[in-house]
């Protein structure tokens, strides 16, 4: 019975040396490095540090998140920690940069020796743009970090893991708060009519701005009220009479149409009277 006991006690210290360090409670921290203030135009350095617990990691891939508002990034390239000896060591490392967005990603596998370094991974520059808002914020996540050595199939995720962003204080963006010294808005008051002050001079003449432009003589008393008919002013008939279509002058020159046609008529009449006379007698003599 004691040696069934010891043997399990001797397979419990062999699997609790063979796990990976990652295991401790302290946590690996992955924080960002970066001044604490800058002006529109200037180029600021950010660096990617980790630190904190030792761990054995072969996959790792690190988002840097920034405002496109207020930074415009410009390169990114490897950090002190992680030199060329490091990454490729018999470790057939492969890492990798890229700017998407408003990130930039940051990745590294190492099939075989896994990577344990502290110190700066990750060094980047970012110019600050006009439309920079008062604080230029960036943040840091770990979508993969994990411990995956040559024979497995299933990664083991490293979680005892922290993140730490950093704040840049812009000046002279024009995203930022309006100042003081602004004109107040409009509190919706009436404001008074200063086309005349009170020195204006009193006209007697009436206020015609708003009268129509009809195009009549204001001097002559009668052009406004009477309608424009195209007649002629100096003749005194020729506003009363109607516009039948007849000529004026026809009485002096000779008979209208109408005056003939009655003469006719009247001549018809009478000739019908005569005939009617004349078989009247006709019949009494024969009578």
């Amino acid at each position: 019975m004691k040696r069934i006991a010891i043997l399990l006690a001797a397979i419990m210290m062999l699997t609790a040396a063979a796990l990976p360090v990652c295991a401790s409670a302290d946590s690996v921290v992955f924080s960002l490095d970066a001044p604490a203030s800058a002006n529109v135009g200037d180029t600021v350095t950010v660096r990617l540090n980790v630190s904190g617990a030792d761990y054995e990691a072969h996959t790792l891939r690190v988002e840097i998140h920034f405002d496109t508002r207020s930074l415009e990034f410009v390169e990114a390239r490897n950090g002190e920690a992680l030199t060329d000896p490091i990454l490729n060591d018999m470790g057939m490392a492969m890492n990798g940069l890229a700017e998407s967005g408003d990130f930039v990603s940051f990745g590294i596998m190492m099939p075989l020796d896994p990577l344990t370094a502290h110190g700066e991974f990750l060094t980047m520059t970012f110019r600050v743009l006009s439309t920079a808002d008062a604080t230029a914020e960036l943040t840091v996540e770990v979508p993969e970090f994990g411990y995956l050595p040559v024979g497995e199939l299933t990664s083991t995720p490293i979680t005892n893991t922290e993140c730490s962003g950093a704040n840049i204080s812009i000046s002279g963006g024009v995203g930022q708060d309006t100042p003081d010294n602004t004109i107040p808005p409009v509190d919706g008051t009436a404001t008074p009519d200063v086309t005349q002050g009170p020195d204006a001079p009193i006209s007697d003449d009436p206020d015609t701005s708003d009268a129509p432009d009809d195009g009549s003589d204001p001097d002559d008393p009668d052009a406004s009220d009477a309608p424009d008919d195209g007649s002629d002013p100096d003749d005194p008939d020729a506003s009363d009479a109607p516009d039948d279509g007849s000529d004026p002058d026809s009485d002096s020159k000779g008979l209208s149409t109408a005056q003939i046609i009655l003469i006719v008529a009247g001549c018809v009449v009478l000739a019908g009277g005569v005939v009617a006379i004349t078989l009247i007698v006709k019949r009494c003599n024969r009578k």
